[in-house]
């Protein structure tokens, strides 16, 4: 007879359980007489002893990696993704990426099995290319390829600058410890304030940045905040939508707590949606507090995320991301600003290769008329000539056509 006790096996050479045995039962009930009676040889008989047959496997490659990030982008700035594979026998592994683009990053590792790792990268021309990464396990085997599609269909402009901050502070404030402060912690941790007993467990997120180097009147085409969601409380917070609000009063990290934490605007900015898996960027579209901020109209003292979304039951849900205490993945706000001038001009014309970039609309002229009006020029632009244009937008733009008086230049 035989009992397939391969879990416990693998648990015992893993550690995961202590080795005592097995102890046989028949628990199947029969109530009536002559009850059945099993009865097998032990090891004192001499022949057909009890054995246990172990088959081992090989050491074995780590799976091909699952690649995640976004699949659609534009040449000259950055994207992030994540690399994740799986090794059989549960050791440490290295990736290696290429990156389609005649670029290979070493081998880089050892991480643990299962760990999602985050890496970035640049594609400095346009057009379609195909993520590769691999894995390698501490005895050199390597497993097969996982790859991911992207393109890059579009040219970051160099005129137009992409800034990068990082936090001047961040820390969360913790309404079941109001008094504390918690300004050297590692990460920023968010969770809605209702559980199973009331209210009282709210996590806020408060953070801010200086953004004084950007001359006043900058024009902003995007910006956008980023934190990395490493890691959750409890129970998994994917789908939960947290609001992001402008504060209105001053702050210090090394000092502020849920009883003195500073006033917020009574509206969001804008919101982000807790993506399904860990070991990704957040992202919150702060563009128009942003060029508030620059015009002078509001004052920067940064930004309060909360989850504002009702719970009301065990485990509350909390969104973990790293602060800028703890590594390489700290936050971090992206300006995209525009450095070239904008002109009043008429536009009449064929154009394709329509898209936007905040308040921009930017595209390319099949055979267009471009009558600028200070300072004067006159031109007709039939070699795919990229045009910028923004407000005042006195006119129509469509995927083919352009015609009106618009603020606009030639990139």
């Amino acid at each position: 007879m035989e009992w397939d006790v391969t879990g416990d096996v693998q648990d015992f050479v893993n550690g995961v359980e202590t080795n005592y045995g097995w102890q046989i039962m028949d628990e199947t009930y029969w109530g009536g007489p002559d009850i059945p009676l099993s009865a097998f040889y032990s090891k004192e008989y001499g022949n057909y002893i009890p054995y246990l047959e172990i088959e081992i496997i090989g050491n074995q490659p780590p799976g091909a990696p699952d690649i995640n990030g976004q699949t659609s982008g534009k040449a000259g700035q950055k994207y992030w993704y994540t690399f994740v594979s799986v090794d059989p026998d549960d050791d440490n592994i290295s990736y290696q990426v290429d990156w389609g683009d005649g670029s290979v990053d070493p081998w880089d590792g050892p991480h643990e099995s299962n760990e999602i790792i985050s890496k970035d990268h640049i594609w400095s021309e346009q057009g379609e290319f195909t993520i590769k990464a691999r894995a390698k396990e501490i005895n050199e085997e390597i497993g097969e390829w996982g790859t991911l599609d992207v393109t890059m269909p579009m040219n970051q402009n160099l005129n137009r600058d992409i800034l990068t901050f990082n936090p001047t502070d961040d820390v969360d404030i913790r309404h079941e410890d109001p008094n504390q402060n918690f300004g050297t912690s590692e990460d920023i941790v968010v969770r809605n304030d209702y559980g199973m007993t009331g209210s009282g467990f709210a996590l806020d997120g408060l953070i801010r940045f200086d953004i004084s180097s950007i001359p006043q009147g900058t024009s902003i085409v995007y910006a956008t905040l980023k934190l990395f969601y490493y890691a959750y409380l409890d129970t998994p917070p994917a789908g939960r939508d947290l609001n992001l609000y402008r504060i209105t009063s001053d702050w210090d990290e090394m000092s502020v707590t849920w009883n003195t934490q500073p006033t917020y605007a009574s509206q969001p900015t804008t919101f982000s949606t807790v993506p399904p898996f860990t070991g990704v960027w957040m992202e919150w579209d702060v563009t128009s507090d942003i060029q508030d901020f620059i015009s002078g109209s509001e004052v920067d003292y940064g930004w309060k995320i909360t989850d504002e979304d009702y719970w009301g039951g065990p485990d509350i849900p909390g969104t973990r991301w790293w602060s800028k205490e703890s590594r390489d993945t700290i936050p971090y706000l992206e300006i995209k600003t525009k450095t070239n001038d904008l002109n009043f001009a008429f536009l009449f014309g064929r154009i394709e290769n329509l898209n936007t970039e905040g308040n921009l609309t930017i595209f390319d002229a099949v055979k267009l008329r471009y009558l600028q009006f200070s300072p004067f020029s006159f031109n007709t632009y039939v070699s795919g000539e990229e045009i910028v244009v923004g407000e005042p937008k006195l006119g129509i733009i469509t995927t083919s056509f352009a015609f009106g008086f618009f603020s606009a230049a030639l990139l």
